[in-house]
């Protein structure tokens, strides 16, 4: 007998003691994608910004504005509310959280490259299963 189970459909990691688990399916993998694509478009934006030449309250706003972003986007991954228990933990550091946001965006590439090697061998696999169905008829 045969028996096929399917693949938990999410990942679980492990922040500072504390485990998370990451919604992997199809319509979350697109909403990260999605979720990653308007942070490093956001993130580009911010980085040009010459923050020497911004008075306090205009530096303050760009730091607000970079912190939000990361709010999103761990968020989009992680569920509500994850953003201000992790900082806190990062010690309110925003670049601890920045290396937050590349670790998770790590795994989500990590994601979509399996999905698509499964996809291009199910791909190639058919193709030599056709091609061997064909060349064995021509016999």
């Amino acid at each position: 007998m045969r028996k096929f189970t399917f693949d938990k459909s999410y990942e679980e990691i492990d922040l500072e003691g504390k485990i998370y688990k990451i919604d992997m399916s199809d319509e979350a993998i697109k909403n990260y994608q999605l979720a990653m694509h308007k942070y490093h478009k956001e993130a580009q934006k911010l980085e040009k910004v010459d923050v020497s030449k911004l008075d306090f309250e205009e530096q303050k706003k760009t730091f607000n504005q970079a912190l939000e972003l990361q709010k999103k986007f761990i968020e989009t991954i992680l569920g509500k509310g994850t953003f201000d228990e992790l900082y806190e933990k990062s010690g309110e550091s925003s670049s601890n959280m920045v290396e937050l946001v590349v670790f998770l965006g790590e795994i989500i590439g990590d994601k979509v490259k399996k999905l698509k090697e499964k996809q291009r061998n199910l791909y190639v696999k058919n193709k030599r299963n056709t091609q061997h169905r064909s060349n064995h008829k021509r016999r």
